[in-house]
């Protein structure tokens, strides 16, 4: 296992986690301070947050490895 994992691979996976856990948690806030309409809005708003999260995630994600790749680029063994 110390042959294929790096330090970087760790670093790069905490700021990942960090990063993803910021941007959910601050889409459901935002989604969910904005809620009106009863337990109908609860849902449009859950929805909307969940799909939101998921689309910033993925673009974060290819972010963050655009940016270690450019940083920590990988060297052959």
């Amino acid at each position: 296992m110390t042959e294929w994992l790096n330090f970087t691979d760790i670093l790069v996976g905490l700021a990942k986690g960090m990063v993803f856990g910021m941007l959910v948690s601050t889409i459901a806030c935002t989604f969910g301070f904005r809620t009106t309409g009863g337990s109908e809005g609860v849902a449009r708003s859950t929805t909307s947050a969940v799909v939101w999260s998921f689309v910033a995630i993925i673009i974060a994600d290819f972010i963050i490895v655009r940016i270690a790749f450019l940083f920590f680029p990988s060297s052959p063994k």
